[in-house]
């Protein structure tokens, strides 16, 4: 039941870090529609919360699917702020689909839901990497230009253009993050770096460099706060505007390694130094062997690039507009504290949410090249279908051609597609059984059959699977199509067949 006497506010990405403790702090005071991609993600913690949640399954990178939810958030109330916070990232540094597929199409179709929706304000988290900082003593701030090139940051570059195209329509704030962590740590790099400071490892005292690198880093409660100021001061900001959520200080390598070592150990531990040159010889020779057993170390020989880079920040005119600066019991130096003492007291938690944190982003190998595929064929696949069942009708038992137009049956395809997607995507085809529910309850109010229904989806899955295994990028993964496409079809099948005989008592 949703509540109309409290504000609505949209949050696409709901189970990202800074997504669930945002739906944490707001759910006693607004209505939330929480976007997510995996349902199964949604954290205990987050299941547990008392407030008025409704939780969505959304793929920002579908149209159809923005549209369709956009269109129950309407019909549910008006909503005041959106929140974007979903996106891809990863750490391999080379072009990939994704990055325009979520980061950039997503955000647009997104904001096509916001001209619907019309909130009082768009919030939108970006990063400080857009930015370059190679020049020795350059400083990032407010106006710095969004001039790196790498793939992850030239996707944020480019949103935050279509963000400044659609602040014609309703205030846009884009917000330049630090590195965010919480007090379990959950941010990839510092995660690897107090792995391998803290364990038995050969590599335990080596820092690149001079140990000189150094980023700014934010704890999520501070952003959260942040964020909140911002709601708080709506009224005062610019209807477009660039934020930075940040402290001014940066934290080195250094210091991070003499803080760890001396919460960990009761005294800290003297670093050894290795020079760039054999710091770089020494990524590229453990990368290349990784890659021949296939278990490749995270740091990669793009990183080589950073080794005694600082990022330096002057986030002055975001503390002033928003009347915010960082609590320094939040600094990353005290709250290491935090992490260790997690990290001792439950391994297993500890080690279960950094490398989730890790991998919530990192498709990678045979399932990402069939999901890449899935991407680009999509148009031609459901072309292909609509010309078979107009061409041979009931030939492959389509009775629902004979009743609904066949734009209504491709609309029916594309949900059956998007759901085999989303079976790809997370590698989990529990996530769609929800979707598949909903979708038969809905035909069978309007009056079909489950023959009518089954048909469908085998018919997608015979095309699909076909198709996929002739296309040379998919050579030798006909067992692996086989394993996603069939047997997603086949449990889309049993769960629809079930639900049906549970509605109307016939097996």
């Amino acid at each position: 039941m949703i509540n109309q006497n409290k504000p609505g506010i949209l949050i696409a990405g709901a189970t990202g870090i800074v997504g669930q403790h945002l739906l944490k702090e707001l759910a006693e005071q607004y209505t939330i529609y929480a976007w997510q991609r995996r349902p199964q993600r949604r954290p205990t913690e987050i299941l547990s919360q008392s407030g008025d949640i409704h939780w969505m399954t959304v793929d920002i990178g579908d149209p159809l699917n923005v549209r369709e939810a956009t269109h129950l958030v309407k019909e549910s109330g008006p909503i005041e702020f959106i929140f974007h916070l979903a996106g891809y990232y990863d750490f391999e540094n080379i072009p990939h689909p994704e990055f325009e597929y979520t980061n950039i199409n997503g955000t647009r179709y997104l904001l096509e839901a916001a001209r619907e929706l019309a909130p009082k304000r768009l919030i939108f988290t970006s990063s400080l990497t857009v930015s370059n900082f190679d020049d020795e003593g350059s400083v990032l701030n407010e106006n710095s230009p969004a001039d790196e090139n790498f793939p992850y940051a030239w996707s944020k570059r480019e949103a935050e253009k279509i963000l400044f195209e659609y602040s014609q329509y309703f205030p846009v704030t884009v917000v330049r993050l630090a590195a965010v962590f919480t007090d379990w740590c959950e941010y990839a790099p510092l995660f690897m770096f107090l792995m391998t400071w803290l364990t038995p490892n050969w590599k335990s005292r080596i820092l690149g460099g001079r140990g000189t690198t150094s980023i700014p880093y934010l704890h999520v409660r501070e952003l959260v706060r942040f964020l909140k100021n911002i709601m708080l001061h709506t009224s005062q900001l610019k209807r477009f505007d660039i934020l930075i959520a940040s402290p001014r200080h940066d934290t080195s390598h250094n210091e991070l390694f003499r803080q760890a070592t001396s919460y960990f150990f009761g005294v800290p531990r003297k670093p050894f130094h290795m020079p760039h040159w054999i710091s770089g010889f020494g990524v590229w020779l453990l990368d290349i062997l990784g890659q021949m057993v296939n278990r490749r170390p995270f740091e990669r020989p793009w990183m080589i690039h950073y080794i005694d880079k600082q990022m330096r920040v002057d986030p002055s005119y975001s503390y002033r507009i928003l009347n915010w600066q960082p609590k320094p019991r939040y600094a990353i130096e005290r709250r290491l504290l935090f992490m260790l003492e997690y990290m001792k007291s439950d391994p297993f938690t500890w080690q279960k949410r950094n490398m989730e944190a890790m991998h919530t982003n990192l498709p990678q190998g045979r399932h990402f090249l069939l999901m890449e595929r899935m991407i680009s064929l999509e148009s031609s696949i459901l072309e292909y279908l609509a010309n078979q069942i107009k061409n041979n009708g009931t030939s492959f038992g389509l009775i629902v051609s004979q009743r609904k137009s066949l734009r209504y049956i491709m609309i029916l395809l594309g949900r059956f597609y998007l759901m085999f997607k989303q079976v790809v995507r997370s590698r989990d085809r529990i996530i769609v059984l929800e979707s598949a529910r909903h979708l038969v309850l809905d035909l069978f109010k309007e009056g079909f059959e489950i023959e009518e229904m089954t048909s469908l989806v085998r018919l997608l899955t015979e095309t699909c699977n076909k198709r996929f295994k002739n296309e040379p990028a998919l050579h030798g993964l006909i067992d692996y199509i086989d394993y996603e496409i069939n047997l997603t079809g086949q449990i889309l099948i049993d769960e629809m067949e079930s639900l049906y005989q549970d509605i109307t008592g016939f097996d």
